[in-house]
């Protein structure tokens, strides 16, 4: 098979993993194969990740600082527990921005406009979730 070399890549330029989580200040990550990696905090993550199935989110964090870390967002479940200080719903259409989210909870969490703060209608919220099975608030 011939590929043109524009197209090759020496290093495969992203770090891709099943699934995302923080628990308090504990940050793991599955890599494809299954296996689980833990993290002391985020700052341990790669800086080019592509996730492919899941993003679990609970308590207090920066949310901008993984934000900055993700280049891809496959993920087809989203759970938000008790993030603060918000979401901003430019943030949540990226997350969304492929199409793929099939399950979301957003509990103790609030999407919001960077704008001017006030929290985004349920409306625009599915309009990002075309794919959509299972929501809980």
């Amino acid at each position: 098979m011939k590929i043109c070399k524009f197209f090759k890549h020496r290093n495969f330029p992203y770090f891709v993993v099943q699934k995302v989580e923080n628990n308090g200040d504990r940050w793991e990550y599955w890599s494809l194969d299954g296996e689980k990696h833990s993290l002391e905090n985020n700052e341990d993550l790669p800086n080019n990740l592509w996730i492919v199935k899941e993003i679990r989110l609970y308590r207090e964090f920066n949310f901008t600082a993984l934000f900055q870390k993700i280049v891809v967002c496959d993920a087809k479940y989203l759970y938000f527990h008790d993030c603060s200080p918000t979401i901003s719903y430019n943030e949540f259409k990226y997350l969304t921005a492929s199409g793929n989210v099939e399950d979301l909870a957003i509990c103790g969490s609030v999407i919001r406009y960077e704008e001017n703060g006030e929290a985004v209608p349920f409306e625009e919220i599915l309009e990002c979730l075309p794919k959509i099975i299972a929501i809980t608030l």
